[in-house]
């Protein structure tokens, strides 16, 4: 029996939504699924499930924001800051590891002065953000199990406006346009590592993180 795209399960499960709702319209899709199977075969049921699927997104994304309270907020702010904590040993053990790899290749390692004309710093930036952002992303949505897309979410505006607030005391070296990129970038980056984490989730797995 043909099953319904199961990462597109556990991706409208993770924006964690009333449990109630996310069955409802989970059993919809899945009851039509079934009979577009049956009518128009496979390969056009999983198209229509994706695009039914894509098309339910805001509004479960609309009730599972209804549903944060004022006293989850810390709480988010929390899970976004352990991400980043966790995401600084990582990085630094991949910036490591690269050094070592390019001096015993005998490869001298860029300049990265940080200013605004150097394209190399430029460059290692726009690289930077995204890896950090999916990663970032992943472990906040890891640590946020109702909700991990939310969680990914809260990481990408908490640690953005923790930027944009230092950027009042401390000049940024990258130009206003460079630096929106960057968060721009660094944000839907982590929405991919949300994402991600939410795939790995076999739907009953993320059916019962979601009510827990």
């Amino acid at each position: 029996m043909s099953q319904p795209p199961s990462a597109f399960e556990s991706i409208l499960k993770s924006l964690g939504a009333d449990p109630y709702l996310s069955e409802v319209v989970l059993g919809d899709l899945a009851e039509e699924f079934d009979q577009r199977v049956a009518f128009d075969g496979e390969v056009e049921a999983r198209r229509w499930y994706v695009k039914e699927a894509i098309r339910a997104v805001p509004h479960l994304l609309r009730n599972a924001l209804g549903q944060i309270r004022v006293g989850e907020i810390p709480r988010l702010i929390g899970v976004a800051l352990y991400s980043w904590l966790a995401l600084l040993p990582i990085s630094l053990s991949a910036w490591v590891v690269v050094s070592l790899i390019m001096r015993l290749g005998g490869i001298n390692l860029p300049t990265l002065a940080p200013t605004p004309t150097n394209p190399m710093f430029l460059g290692f930036v726009m690289l930077a953000m995204p890896v950090a952002g999916v990663t970032g992303g992943y472990i906040a949505a890891w640590r946020n199990a109702r909700a991990p897309l939310i969680g990914a979410a809260a990481f990408g505006i908490v640690l953005s406006s923790i930027n944009l607030i230092a950027g009042l005391f401390f000049p940024s070296p990258l130009s206003p346009v460079s630096r929106i990129t960057a968060l721009t970038l660094f944000n839907l980056a982590a929405l991919v590592g949300g994402v991600l984490r939410a795939v790995r989730l076999k739907p009953s797995a993320s059916s019962a993180l979601s009510i827990s």
